[in-house]
Order: C-alpha cells, then structure tokens, then sequence
C-alpha cells in the first residue's frame, strides 16, 4: 500500500508559496504569470477523485478545469480520471486535424471580423438617424 502524505491546513500556504517558485511562477493551464498574485487568488489544484495534490493555477483556471472535466464527465460519459485524461487528449487532436485544414469550411452564421465591424457601423449610423429624427421632431 502507498504511504498518503497530507497537506495540512495550517502548511498550504507555504506550500503554495513554494509550488509557485517551483512551477517557476507560471500557470499550467494558461501559462500567465502567478507573480504578484495574492495567495487567496492561487488554487491548490487537486484530483476530486483521489485527492492528489497537483499544482497551483490561478483561480479562474481552476475553475475552468473543473467545468471541463465535469462536462467529460456528465455529457461525455468519461467517468474515470483516465478516461478524462484520454479525451482531452482526444479534443486536442480533433483540433489540431481540423484547424489545420488547408481549406476550411466556415459556418453559416459565422462573421468575419470585417463583417462584425460592417454591422456594429451599419447600427452606429441607423442609431444616429434615429437620434437626428427625434432632434427635427422636437424642433417643429
């Protein structure tokens, strides 16, 4: 049997501090800096199913984890870590074939950036019409 070493409460701030400096202050999830952050701001990532400890990210990427991994679990029937672990790797190169389609198809409803900036003009100068119909209508 494996010998369990537990953190206790009053030791996980000092061993947050010191998972900081050992992941050399960057976040495994996202890879933004930890630095300045304060420690109230930095999860102690863990394993709900086993209760390992894992790392630190920064709280919204700890969160972000466990929304994905509840939705592998829930809606994608994965109820293992293993299996979680196995489709995220599958999602990955899902992606990694697909964005990389020399000639992609694009969604129906889907905008280009150009076409976002087109419609957001479009609603600017329809407002501003309506604005300056009102100003004549008072005006009379």
């Amino acid at each position: 049997m494996v010998e369990v070493t537990k953190l206790k409460r009053t030791e996980l701030e000092a061993w947050k501090k010191s998972q900081m400096a050992a992941q050399g202050f960057i976040c495994p999830l996202c890879r933004g800096s930890l630095r300045g952050i304060p420690l109230a701001k930095v999860a102690a990532d863990h394993c709900h199913h086993n209760g390992r400890v894992r790392g630190v990210l920064h709280m919204s990427c700890n969160r972000a984890e466990g929304i994905i991994l509840k939705a592998l679990t829930t809606w994608g029937g994965l109820s293992t870590p293993k299996g979680r672990v196995q489709g995220l790797i599958d999602l990955a190169e899902y992606w990694r074939e697909n964005f990389t389609n020399p000639k992609p198809l694009y969604y129906p409803t889907h905008k280009t950036a150009e076409e976002l900036a087109a419609a957001r003009l479009r609603k600017a100068k329809l407002a501003a019409k309506k604005r300056a119909a009102i100003v004549k209508s008072r005006s009379k």
